[in-house]
């Protein structure tokens, strides 16, 4: 019934934001089967991609190989308007004239709890509502040591995060 529902709303009620048709394009149009739909100041770690196709290929992560149909939950945090961390990115031009991006200091996870002790990172909506993230629970990532340990996280209401998803599993 509600794939009947939704199906029979007008298409303009489907994307009531620019920001969801863009995203729908976006992920339309990618040249690969997975995509990851972040915001422009999401700043990945150092090594993100090498970790997330470890992921895909490995049989072992929590027990289970992230399948095609999962959703890859990418845990954010957001820096203080005070924090020395992470320094900007800048966009340079190599040889060949193609924009390269360039990080400062490498964004490692032995660096963001240190950053997160000291108070210069937090997650989404911390310290009064964390509903939007919550349930990345930030409590279990920051307590493993291992970059790439995957756990199963539950959905909640308004469950917003950031991830790896294979278009063929969501159109965007």
């Amino acid at each position: 019934a509600d794939a009947d529902a939704s199906a029979a709303r007008p298409r303009s009620a489907v994307f009531e934001f620019p920001i969801n048709m863009l995203r729908f394009h976006a992920v339309q149009n990618a040249r690969t089967s997975r995509v990851v739909p972040l915001d422009a100041d999401f700043l990945p770690s150092h090594n993100a991609h090498a970790l997330l196709k470890a992921a895909y290929r490995s049989t072992a992560t929590a027990g289970a190989a992230v399948s095609d149909k999962d959703f890859l939950v990418l845990p954010c945090f957001l820096a203080t308007d005070d924090s020395p961390w992470p320094e900007p990115a800048h966009l340079r031009a190599d040889t060949r004239q193609e924009l390269r991006r360039e990080f400062g200091a490498q964004l490692t996870k032995s660096r963001l709890r240190a950053e997160y002790a000291a108070g210069h990172v937090a997650p989404p909506g911390a310290p009064f509502s964390l509903h939007t993230h919550g349930a990345t629970d930030y409590v279990r990532w920051m307590a493993t040591d291992d970059d790439s340990v995957t756990y199963p996280v539950e959905y909640n209401l308004w469950y917003e995060p950031y991830g790896v998803v294979n278009k063929t599993a969501w159109p965007g």
